[in-house]
């Protein structure tokens, strides 16, 4: 029972590993698809950013981008925080009905494993102040109030600590000394055949 308890555990690991999670349900990001959103900004999720919003899952002094299309007089935003390969694309961006991403024009979808897309954020105080950081010159009036906004976080290479997390200390990666999530898994794998192999 206990065994097969773990490999629904690992099942899930590996699923989250691979796919977009996408927070709350797929149709609240309908207002984002199949249109291509152009590049406005980008920018450093700043310490004093981070003291503001508290925002846990954006790397700090990590890159952000921001990419916007418009309806009308409606503007819809996708942010996107850490390092992935959104944070490569200099042109616009399309998400296709399968939450699949493209850059420019091309036929073949970004890889973004452990990656996860907030729709329909409503904290517009907090995304003034991204796009504010990130155009030059300053944006102070972007008219996000009458569209909505999505938010992309890549996968980080490590959770950061209490200190940093209440600090605003930046963000190191597993190649600094820090164990990835890879290795913290094949220990718990190692560890859970061995107490069943007794």
């Amino acid at each position: 029972m206990l065994l097969s308890g773990f490999f629904v555990i690992f099942l899930a690991i590996l699923r989250s590993s691979a796919a977009l999670e996408v927070i709350p349900h797929d149709s609240s990001c309908l207002p984002f698809q199949n249109t291509p959103m152009k590049l406005l900004c980008k920018g450093t999720y700043t310490t004093d950013l981070f003291l503001r919003y508290q925002d846990r899952l954006a790397a700090i002094n990590g890159q952000y981008k921001i990419f916007y299309h418009n309806q009308g007089a409606a503007y819809f935003l996708l942010v996107s925080f850490n390092d992935s390969p959104l944070q490569w694309c200099n042109s616009t961006i399309l998400i296709d009905d399968s939450l699949d991403f493209y850059c420019g024009g091309s036929r073949t979808p970004l890889l973004l494993p452990g990656s996860m897309i907030y729709c329909q954020i409503y904290q517009m105080s907090y995304i003034d102040d991204l796009v504010h950081e990130c155009t030059n010159p300053k944006i102070s009036n972007f008219p996000t109030s009458d569209g909505s906004t999505a938010v992309h976080y890549g996968a980080i290479s490590r959770w950061s600590t209490q200190d940093e997390l209440e600090f605003g200390l930046g963000l190191h990666s597993a190649a600094e000394g820090h164990p990835g999530p890879y290795r913290f898994l094949a220990v718990l794998i190692g560890l859970t055949l061995a107490l069943f192999s007794k």
